[in-house]
């Protein structure tokens, strides 16, 4: 009897980074005033404009691109929920709701809102589609963010934000010691789905350990010479400037960006141990490029 080997199943996923909210405004003015850069404490921000302008321009990506969006997955903090309702609004009753997508635990904007608000703000709007997204709430937890184990909040609505300022360290580590579980919970999710191209609806530092647990590099190039100039200026004794390329584990996108990859392996990557995945912080230069190892299309939405 022939023996059948088991197909391969490679997906095409579409990363889709939730766009700008007033939090990320702030702290964005703050860098550019060369300020302290302290956190504003607003819990679970919605989008700013430019954030829904961002959002409604992803179908845009689609159209320009040729990719198919297939089944639409997000994160619960309210600028993913947002995006998603926004950018695929034939799909607000079918996508689903993923607490494992929502972002790394670094300040008081990622202290989530619980699953009975979000109803009930979804609810308040008069929306045809923002009634089918009532369906994807329906088993999301009510406490579905990283919260310290030392937390002393008594309820879900509490507010958490001056705990988050007196230890922030606590809620730090609480994330980072679930975060490769977390990755792999949803590497286990993704390989389970029937479909081949899915839409991920999250965060910059969500994706970029997702994207590096899954084996995808990001590329930055770079210059060196006596002044570190990218382009003319002094050259070194040597001559010239030396040039060079970094890879890094993991795609990095702004606020507001999209990115589809495709021809990837689920399963290769839950073979691997944890201590394997390639998870680590974010490098946001503007000097990140596509690796030639698999095929992407990316484009930042304005």
């Amino acid at each position: 009897m022939e023996d059948r080997k088991k197909t391969k199943k490679l997906q095409t996923l579409t990363f889709v980074c939730a766009g700008e909210t007033a939090y990320n405004r702030h702290m964005q003015s703050s860098s550019a005033n060369s300020s302290s850069g302290k956190d504003p404490r607003i819990r679970d921000p919605p989008l700013t404009k430019q954030g829904k302008q961002q959002a409604a321009n992803i179908a845009r990506y689609f159209e320009e691109t040729g990719c198919e969006h297939g089944r639409v997955v997000c994160s619960p903090l309210s600028n993913a929920l947002e995006a998603a309702l926004l950018g695929f609004p034939d799909e607000a009753g079918r996508f689903e709701m993923w607490p494992e997508l929502r972002e790394v635990m670094s300040s008081c904007a990622h202290i989530g809102t619980p699953a009975t608000d979000l109803r009930k703000r979804l609810g308040l709007k008069a929306a045809a589609r923002d009634t089918k997204a009532m369906e994807c709430l329906k088993n999301l937890p009510q406490v579905w963010w990283t919260v310290s184990p030392d937390s002393k909040a008594t309820t879900p609505s509490s507010d958490m934000i001056e705990e988050f300022e007196d230890n922030p360290n606590a809620f730090a580590k609480a994330c980072e010691e679930g975060l490769v579980a977390r990755v792999l919970a949803i590497l286990r999710r993704l390989d389970s789905m029937k479909e081949t191209h899915v839409t991920l609806v999250a965060h910059c530092r969500l994706i970029g350990a997702l994207t590096g647990a899954l084996g995808i590099q990001t590329e930055k190039c770079y210059e060196h010479g006596k002044d570190n100039n990218r382009g003319g200026g002094s050259k070194g004794k040597r001559g010239g400037h030396r040039r060079g390329v970094v890879r890094r584990p993991g795609r990095w996108l702004r606020q507001g960006a999209v990115e589809t990859i495709s021809d990837i392996d689920i399963q290769a990557a839950l073979q691997r141990s944890p201590e394997e995945l390639s998870i680590e912080e974010p490098d946001l230069s503007r000097t990140l490029h596509t690796s030639a190892s698999y095929h992407s299309s990316r484009m930042q939405l304005r």
